[in-house]
């Protein structure tokens, strides 16, 4: 048990920038983003589940929910739904003995296996496959830390295409 102790909290270190319970804490400051927690928390597993749903529940536009949770977490709603899709699934990837990464993917709320492994592997710094296979400490000591939290709003310029990489062609 307390090696699942310490798996849970290398996955909240390195997902949520420190405890989950730290972050619940600044978002139950604001009965809006509780709100949204709540919601996020509860159904996760819901792939329609959109930042548009979220600002309905809470009672705040789209933007001021996310201004509001950005100023108080440092993350996006769509940031902190992704983050807690990966924090169950590798979570339930490491406690359920016969576990695929499609049925991790399809119960933790995402679309498609491409969506989840790529999530998965920019967040955790490995794929669902090797995390299940490897001990996660080490594995998660090794990953690189990257740019947290992520900027997931980029703009295709921000992005570095490698160089064996073509140019994108318009039609």
């Amino acid at each position: 048990m307390e090696e699942l102790d310490q798996l849970v909290h290398d996955l909240e270190g390195r997902l949520f920038l420190g405890p989950l319970s730290d972050l619940i804490a600044r978002l139950r400051t604001d009965p809006r983003l509780a709100r949204a927690w709540l919601l996020v928390k509860t159904e996760y597993a819901d792939p329609s589940l959109t930042l548009e749903k979220a600002a309905r529940a809470a009672g705040a536009s789209k933007n001021h929910l996310n201004v509001l949770m950005r100023n108080s977490t440092s993350l996006t709603f769509h940031q902190l739904l992704l983050r807690y899709r990966v924090f169950v699934a590798a979570a339930l990837m490491k406690t359920t003995e016969h576990c695929n990464s499609l049925d991790t993917a399809l119960r933790t709320g995402f679309g498609t296996l491409r969506a989840f492994e790529q999530s998965f592997r920019r967040l955790l710094g490995c794929s669902p496959q090797s995390w299940k296979c490897r001990c996660p400490k080490s594995r998660l000591d090794a990953a690189p830390m990257g740019d947290f939290p992520y900027k997931e709003d980029r703009t295709v310029s921000e992005i570095r295409r490698p160089a064996h990489s073509t140019p994108f062609r318009e039609k």
